[in-house]
């Protein structure tokens, strides 16, 4: 037997010749085991060649003899005949003429095999800008990518057609479409959903979406709200059911069939692995209450006890399955009870106190399963500020630090994920409503489904739309974002567009200042362009605070709001043949203060 020594000299052997095909240049070979193997990049531009000659041999057959002026061709053939000449052109091999009583007739040029190798070279070399990896296809497409913040592309980031299976003839579908091979370490997989009502499906009884079970993900036998049904144990968690919505008084779809649908969807889009083969079964609970501020859902709380018996039983059930269970995530939604009644301008405590929840569900939950990994709290971004200021007379209307609470810790927290901002959604139509209809409560589920599957089963950090860099001049402004999937748009269609695209500007006293453009750079840089010089002093930019509607208060036609997005939904849509929801990334709300940017 092999030591592990030898194996791991092997394997080091192995990964160099790997990173030799990967990356060489289209002279390069590598011999692995005698045997010499040329780079990808080597073994596309010689498929090509081998190609392109087979179009050149065919070309001459048309005359068996390449005559050297058109001249010589007239008088080597008759009326009718096809003859070619060899091309002066350095980018042309073979001209093709017709003899058409007796005048040369020019038909078409072949091209050479050097000017198609340069073609290729060129697109190659434009792509490389973008990209740190690439393999383009015979359409000079992209069919993988490797970006340079090192997220995976296919062509159908980039084009409407359906993606590449195969580049040269070799099947690589298990190479372009796996974001990983995938952590499935546990058969049964426990999310939670925590936080106020939006986390509980408060939908004012609107019918369910989610009647029948989507693939094999289950609820305790109380419901996906297990407390819907009481409070004792022995009836609530007795047993695991098809997990399916239900209204009960107010409270209607939650955001967890959604979520729990898009992360079987992509695990067998993106993995290749279906559902009936997967042994990962998803098991979904709402623990969350209506109003409850963050001190009243922190350790120490009936709500907390709730969350922590969800997890609890999750694990006694599994085991009586003989099956491994793990605690995979929490899902956060909530917010508005602290603009309504808690600390309403206090981003710092906010922060802390919710950095504290965040770190005692992860502790506490690995000291119930005893699992070694750490479960994720995936976020949206609270987007109410608007109405509940507004209610409570508060002068400061259009600041929102709860919302910027909350990125600032996904940055800060490596285990806190901020999954979208909330401004693109549909709210109840009615007077003071906050609440999402049962559709979108849905669709919610699946944005954070997405940053589920990239944390727990990819193993990557999930990052949303937000700035990453910031530059100015006295006249304009350069924000670069972190865009998953480039490039920028500007959408005014599907987000009714508010006052330069959502932007503001103010200066070190809190004075708006004049935008005259706002415009993109690159696929991902925003550039503000004032209509007068600002001073030296630190100015502040903010994004999706305000609505340009004197009544408006939230959702994605009259609410605080804005219009950038990136171009993931033209690549991932949510459940095709029911909502056909596209999931691209909204940019996250900000304040962005100059000199305070630590959470870029």
């Amino acid at each position: 037997m092999a030591s592990f020594f030898s194996l791991v000299t092997e394997l080091e052997t192995l990964l160099g010749q790997l990173n030799i095909i990967l990356s060489g240049d289209e002279n390069t070979s590598v011999s692995i085991n005698g045997v010499e193997k040329p780079s990808i990049q080597k073994k596309t531009l010689d498929e090509i060649t081998a190609k392109v000659q087979l179009v050149l041999d065919a070309a001459a057959d048309i005359d068996a003899v390449k005559y050297a002026t058109t001249s010589a061709g007239i008088a080597a053939t008759n009326d009718g005949q096809f003859f070619s000449v060899v091309s002066d052109s350095e980018d042309k091999y073979l001209d093709l003429y017709k003899n058409e009583s007796g005048t040369a007739v020019f038909k078409k040029s072949y091209p050479s095999l050097e000017s198609l190798k340069e073609i290729n070279k060129s697109v190659y070399s434009e792509l490389k800008e973008d990209y740190a990896y690439i393999v383009i296809d015979e359409q000079n497409k992209v069919a993988f990518a490797i970006d340079k913040e090192g997220f995976t592309h296919t062509v159908k980031t980039y084009t409407a057609d359906v993606i590449t299976k195969k580049i040269n003839g070799i099947d690589t579908s298990n190479y372009l479409n796996n974001i990983s091979n995938g952590n499935f370490e546990s058969e049964m997989n426990g999310v939670a959903s925590y936080g106020q009502s939006l986390s509980a499906g408060f939908t004012k009884g609107q019918a369910v979406i989610s009647n029948v079970q989507h693939y094999d993900s289950l609820m305790f036998s109380g419901g996906v709200r297990a407390y819907d049904s009481g409070t004792d144990p022995s009836v609530i968690y007795s047993s695991l059911l098809p997990l399916v919505e239900s209204v009960s008084g107010n409270l209607g779809e939650t955001p967890l069939s959604g979520m729990t649908q898009n992360i079987k969807e992509l695990i067998a889009a993106e993995n290749k692995i279906n559902y009936t083969e997967q042994n990962y079964q998803l098991l979904a609970s709402a623990a969350g209450e209506s109003s409850k501020g963050l001190s009243q859902l922190s350790k120490g709380t009936a709500y907390y006890s709730r969350l922590m018996a969800d997890i609890e039983y999750g694990r006694l059930r599994a085991g009586e399955q003989n099956k491994s269970y793990s605690f995979q995530s929490m899902i956060w939604m909530q917010g508005e009870a602290d603009y309504s009644v808690e600390a309403l301008s206090d981003k710092t405590a906010y922060k802390s106190n919710l950095a504290a929840l965040v770190n005692d569900v992860i502790d506490d939950s690995m000291l119930i399963t005893m699992q070694s990994t750490r479960p994720k709290i995936i976020s949206y971004q609270v987007g109410s500020h608007l109405k509940y200021f507004k209610q409570n007379n508060i002068s400061n209307a259009e600041f929102a630090p709860i919302a910027q609470a909350q990125l600032e810790l996904s940055v800060e927290h490596d285990d806190f994920i901020l999954a979208m901002p909330m401004y693109q959604f549909d709210y109840l139509n009615s007077t003071n409503e906050v609440h999402l209809t049962s559709k979108d409560s849905k669709v919610a589920g699946a944005y954070l489904g997405v940053a589920y599957k990239r944390e727990v089963i990819d193993g990557k950090k999930f990052v949303p739309l937000k700035p990453i860099a910031f530059n100015r001049s006295r006249k304009s402004i350069n924000i670069k974002m972190h865009v998953p999937y480039p490039p920028l748009v500007f959408d005014t269609d599907w987000v009714s567009q508010n006052q330069n695209y959502g932007f503001r500007v103010f200066d070190n006293a809190g004075v708006q200042l004049s935008i005259s453009n706002v415009e993109i750079l690159n696929k991902d840089i925003i550039k503000i362009t004032m209509q007068n010089e600002m001073d030296d002093n630190p100015i502040t930019v903010d994004y999706a605070l305000f609505s340009d509607n004197a009544t408006g208060e939230v959702g994605r036609n009259e609410g605080a709001r804005g219009n950038v997005r990136d171009s993931q939904g033209s690549n991932l849509i949510f459940d095709e043949n029911g909502l056909n929801q596209p999931l691209h990334n909204w940019l996250v709300m900000f304040s962005l203060k100059e000199g305070e940017l630590s959470w870029l």
